[in-house]
């Protein structure tokens, strides 16, 4: 969004006349389609539909006292509304975080599981080979009772 200085600063040129469109927005550094909408009053008043209406921030109603901080405000209180809008994103921030933890804890388990399974199957694997060397070999001899 271009700064209303800028924007002041095209008018005055196109009002003085002696400038081109190519030529003013070469100088403010503003290109030509603004300066054209800005000329041909295409272009709205963007500062004014950011001001806040003096209205709103005028304060109505009866002095009350916060049912829930105990201030006495203008209702709504705004300061709960900031403290409950705060308290939320700190809520989300703990909750993605608790996430996070519980999601590291559960794949470091599943790890240590295959870990687990991986070695049983070794083992299991090892014993195996051990019971066929270790079992003796018959050379034609029988066995004497």
């Amino acid at each position: 969004m271009l700064p209303q200085a800028k924007i002041e600063e095209v008018e005055k040129l196109l009002a003085e006349g002696k400038l081109s469109q190519r030529k003013i927005s070469l100088l403010t550094g503003v290109c030509r389609s603004i300066v054209s909408q800005v000329a041909s009053g295409e272009r709205p008043d963007y500062s004014s539909l950011f001001e806040p209406d003096a209205e709103s921030l005028e304060p109505s109603g009866e002095i009350e006292r916060c049912p829930t901080c105990g201030a006495r405000v203008y209702m709504p209180c705004r300061l709960c509304h900031l403290r409950s809008s705060s308290e939320e994103g700190t809520l989300k921030r703990y909750r993605r975080r608790a996430k996070q933890k519980a999601s590291r804890r559960l794949l470091a388990a599943v790890l240590r599981r295959q870990q687990v399974e991986q070695a049983l199957a070794t083992e299991a694997i090892d014993s195996a080979a051990n019971r066929t060397e270790t079992k003796p070999v018959n050379d034609g001899q029988e066995e004497k009772p």
